[in-house]
């Protein structure tokens, strides 16, 4: 049996003060940061059920050289707010050697900031792929197969 591919999802760092970045307020009623980071939670839920995920939030954690050197792939990507924070993260991935793929808003609305013709490669992990699409952890999820469809409230 194959080992798991091994994922980390980086969720980067709001920098600058931003209608993000609430850390007086957050300093105040004794919280680490106001908002989970749900695309990447979200994209956890969409990637193949049988690989090993682990999720470091930047505004919380310091990512370590072992969370890097643990993955085989790592997902990451923000707002424009996050723009800086992003970018560090992509060169210090690709100078660890390690393939990166890039998503959200500000990598929707920028690419030419992310994409890099020369060096770039779309990310596409063949070996989790080869007989088909892997179910993924949304699909497995009570709602999902309850019901096909989802109803509005009237």
């Amino acid at each position: 049996m194959k080992p798991a591919t091994r994922c980390l999802l980086v969720y980067p760092e709001f920098r600058s003060e931003s209608f993000w970045n609430y850390r007086a307020t957050c300093s105040l009623v004794g919280a680490r940061y106001p908002a989970a980071p749900l695309g990447m939670i979200t994209v956890a839920a969409l990637l193949p059920e049988s690989w090993d995920l682990r999720l470091v939030d930047r505004n919380v954690e310091e990512l370590t050289d072992t969370d890097i050197e643990w993955a085989d792939i790592v997902f990451a990507g923000g707002m424009i707010s996050q723009q800086a924070a992003l970018i560090d993260l992509i060169e210090l991935i690709r100078e660890r050697g390690k393939p990166i793929v890039v998503g959200g808003p500000d990598a929707t609305s920028s690419p030419h900031l992310y994409y890099r013709p020369r060096t770039s490669r779309w990310a596409r992990p063949r070996s989790p792929f080869r007989d088909g699409w892997p179910t993924s952890r949304a699909a497995r999820s009570p709602a999902a197969r309850e019901s096909s469809t989802i109803s509005a409230p009237a």
